[in-house]
């Protein structure tokens, strides 16, 4: 009697099995670019996907051999997002104020990463640089809760807290809470 096919890929060397299946979504414009590579690469999506992966892991640890610490890794990949979100509009690094942005920036990403006391310039030259540190690092390893306040909050240096009079208050809450 004939083997049944069971269907699927087969393995790839002669006695390697592939026993893990992991099923995820991607998105429209990822999804054409692992298609895209997997033709250009002559493999399936599934082992390019594979081999990104393995590439991937690779590349950490030898960053990581190279740095000396997965957290000299982050930290750089952390720095150079700040070097993006600084420079959209331009070269940063001919502008103070973006360059002040960068440098409490960088200080507040190394001081969070590596568990030291947040060092801050004074506060009119900090507010954004804090907001940049802030939105990179919630993306990153780091748990909100291991945020210096200073960080936390950095949006709240911004506003205008001035006195709002006894008419104006019940107001405001009314139009926050829609009654």
């Amino acid at each position: 009697m004939a083997r049944k096919n069971k269907g699927g890929r087969p393995a790839r060397h002669k006695g390697e099995r592939l026993s893990k299946h992991r099923t995820f979504r991607v998105r429209g414009r990822l999804d054409e670019m692992l298609e895209e590579e997997a033709a250009k690469s002559g493999r399936s999506v599934s082992e390019t996907i594979e081999r990104m992966l393995e590439d991937a892991f690779f590349q950490r640890r030898l960053i990581a051999n190279i740095l000396g610490s997965n957290v000299a890794d982050e930290i750089l990949r952390l720095i150079r997002g700040a070097m993006v979100v600084e420079g959209v509009a331009g070269d940063w690094s001919g502008d103070p104020v973006k360059a002040d942005n960068m440098r409490v920036a960088v200080n507040a990403i190394t001081a969070v990463l590596t568990r030291r006391p947040l060092e801050l310039p004074p506060e009119e030259k900090r507010t954004k640089g804090l907001q940049t540190a802030k939105v990179l690092l919630l993306g990153s390893s780091v748990r909100p809760e291991d945020l210096p306040q200073e960080i936390m909050f950095s949006e709240l240096e911004d506003l205008d807290w001035g006195e709002a009079s006894a008419e104006e208050e019940p107001a405001n809450k009314r139009q926050k809470t829609g009654t």
